[in-house]
């Protein structure tokens, strides 16, 4: 499903006495002056997920709505909508009630706040989240006030929704489309792909740090875990997919795949594969107005 990496520049060669000239080859693709963000304040584009994690499949579609605020563009996910999942039927009674009490928790989803420039920069409604959740679910209160005040995890809660902009946006900032089709930046592999119709295809490739990895974990765990996750094996891949336009970074389409093994001391190794596929469609919700707070 990978596309193949960008073609190399174009040669035009003249063979010795008597042999033919070589084909010319195609160009590549031409390369932009600069990436630049620019998504519509005030506007909505419609999404489609498709998520596989390990043996499950699930296909959500939602809108993103645009709006000003003091920090950039706030983006909000709205309209959530479960279309398929492995082995359920969605027309089945069951489904349909148990889809209707989760409506509530799709609500629930975190504002990402990105600046003028689009680096993304905090969890809009993080707070306001918590206090609803905990009166939902009373019985985990105390987990959802901890999340408050605990630093640790509620840098990982950010870490995790920032990843999420990475994947449509952030990263893509920091490749420099003059410095070739292949880029290394702060351990981030990028790679300029061929792309099909309109649009910018890009690649990022990045294998953390084992101990890296294992800091964050020793962080979020009971202490009397602690030892083993000092012994673990530890891996983790992230590779990001990406067509977009380079002069706003509207995305057409973006993936996320994301391996992690954790193997701890005397245990079978633990192996877990996630992908997300995104498509954008920013045409038919034009006209619709966002819903800002």
């Amino acid at each position: 499903m990978r596309a193949s990496a960008a073609l190399l520049v174009a040669l035009l060669g003249c063979g010795g006495a008597g042999q033919p000239a070589k084909p010319e080859q195609p160009a590549p693709p031409e390369k932009p002056a600069a990436l630049s963000f620019a998504w519509p304040p005030d506007g909505v584009v419609g999404v489609t997920e498709h998520v596989k994690k390990d043996n499950v499949e699930l296909t959500l579609s939602y809108t993103l709505h645009l709006c000003d605020d003091d920090a950039g563009l706030r983006v909000r996910h709205r309209d959530i909508h479960v279309t398929a999942m492995t082995g359920v039927d969605l027309e089945s009674e069951q489904a349909k009630k148990e889809l209707a009490e989760l409506r509530p928790i799709f609500e629930m989803t975190p504002d990402l706040i990105v600046s003028d420039s689009g680096e993304f920069k905090a969890i809009g409604n993080l707070d306001a989240l918590l206090a609803a959740l905990a009166e939902k679910y009373p019985h985990m209160a105390g987990n959802f006030e901890r999340l408050k005040t605990d630093e640790n995890a509620r840098a990982q809660l950010e870490s995790n929704v920032a990843e999420l902009w990475a994947g449509w946006v952030g990263l893509w900032l920091r490749m420099d489309p003059a410095g070739g089709n292949r880029q290394t930046i702060d351990g981030v592999a990028f790679e300029r792909l061929e792309s099909e119709g309109d649009g910018l295809a890009l690649r990022a490739t990045k294998i953390w740090d084992p101990e890296i990895l294992r800091a964050a974990a020793m962080k979020s765990v009971p202490e009397e875990t602690r030892p083993a996750i000092e012994k673990a094996d530890i891996a983790r891949t992230d590779v990001f997919e990406v067509t977009t336009d380079p002069k706003t970074l509207q995305p057409s389409r973006a993936r996320r795949a994301q391996e992690r093994r954790l193997a701890l001391p005397g245990q079978a190794p633990l192996h877990r594969k996630e992908t997300n596929d995104y498509q954008f469609d920013w045409k038919s919700a034009a006209g619709q107005k966002a819903e800002c707070p």
